[in-house]
């Protein structure tokens, strides 16, 4: 999957229409400024994992994040961690 895939995912499985804003990959933008979370990379295919005989999720991404959504909203978590949670520094 690529990002822009992801975001289609994830504007579906909320319901939200999310702002998008193309950056300069050329520049070195300020990363909190564009995404609020922490700079990791995301991989989200399981094809190593079925190559090795490994566990393979039960529910594809889409269903996946459905579910997942739908406890956050039943369930409210609080959440802990300040680096989640304070997207503004």
């Amino acid at each position: 999957l690529d990002f822009k895939s992801i975001l289609e995912v994830f504007e579906e499985v909320t319901g939200l229409v999310m702002k998008k804003e193309c950056v300069d990959t050329n520049e070195q933008p300020i990363s909190r400024k564009y995404f609020p979370y922490r700079d990791v990379t995301y991989k989200l295919s399981i094809d190593k994992l079925r190559k090795h005989g490994l566990h393979v999720p039960k529910f594809d991404l889409l269903n996946g994040l459905k579910q997942t959504f739908k406890w956050y909203q039943e369930t409210k978590p609080e959440l802990s961690d300040k680096a989640m949670i304070d997207i503004d520094s």
